[in-house]
Parts: C-alpha cells; structure tokens; sequence
C-alpha cells in the first residue's frame, strides 16, 4: 500500500525511518475472531476486527482490508506508524 506522502519514524534508537509504503500482511485467526495486520516495515500488529466486527466483516477482500487499515490509521498516519514502530521495553 503506498502511502499518499512519505512519513517519518523513529525507532527505538532513535534513527529516522522514511516509510513510503506499506507491506500488508494479514492473520487471520477464525478460532479467536481476530484479523491482524503487519505493516511491514513496523514491528507491531494492527488489529483490524475482532469479535462482533470480525463477524460483520465476514470474508474480506484486499481492498476492505486496505480501506480498513486507512481508517484505522487516521488523519495523523505519522502518529499512528510510530505507535506502531514503538518497541515495548517492559
């Protein structure tokens, strides 16, 4: 997924990370009801749908998938990236 302008991380280092787009890849896991989506290069998951919205959202396309990580993502897409580029470190 190509980001409409390219947007600055930083890692856990500190080093500035230039995403330009996104490389999707969806988990789908039917027995816990939960779609997750790795966001390549960021190391931590979105989650997608779970539950009630994991039933509604039924069988996906890629499309809904990529309609769903923009609207997930935001109006402030660098925030949202560098949450998830955040590593824990607990």
């Amino acid at each position: 997924m190509i980001l409409d302008n390219p947007v600055t991380v930083h890692d856990h280092t500190g080093n500035s990370v230039v995403i330009q787009q996104l490389d999707i890849i969806l988990m789908d896991h039917n027995a816990r009801k939960i779609v997750f989506a790795r966001l390549a290069p960021c190391p931590k998951p979105l989650i997608l749908w779970r539950n009630a919205e994991y039933d509604e959202a039924g069988d996906y396309t890629q499309e809904d998938a990529e309609n769903r990580i923009k609207e997930l993502l935001g109006s402030d897409i660098q925030a949202s990236l560098q949450e998830l580029y955040r590593v824990s470190t607990v």
